[in-house]
């Protein structure tokens, strides 16, 4: 006996999944505080990077729970 004490109900391991999904959440959140304490000292932020990074994120995600993204036509009158 080592003398641990072990309590018989162990946490069960989290998913790679649950913790890449913790990641992006988390990246999307800080993104989005800094360029709102930017904005309140009157820097700007590119659009385009932030375009890019909600995508590259939200691109990730979808991949990762297999969601379809489906795109919509760039000409609304055919659709």
């Amino acid at each position: 006996m080592s003398g641990k004490r072990v309590d018989g109900k162990s946490k069960p391991k989290m998913k790679k999944r649950t913790k890449f999904t913790i990641l992006a959440v988390v990246n999307l959140t800080w993104y989005t505080v800094v360029v709102l304490i930017a904005n309140f000292f009157d820097h700007t932020v590119s659009p385009e990077l932030t375009v890019g990074w909600f995508a590259a994120w939200t691109a990730e995600l979808a991949l990762l729970y297999g969601i379809k993204v489906k795109e919509k036509p760039s000409d609304e009158s055919q659709g």
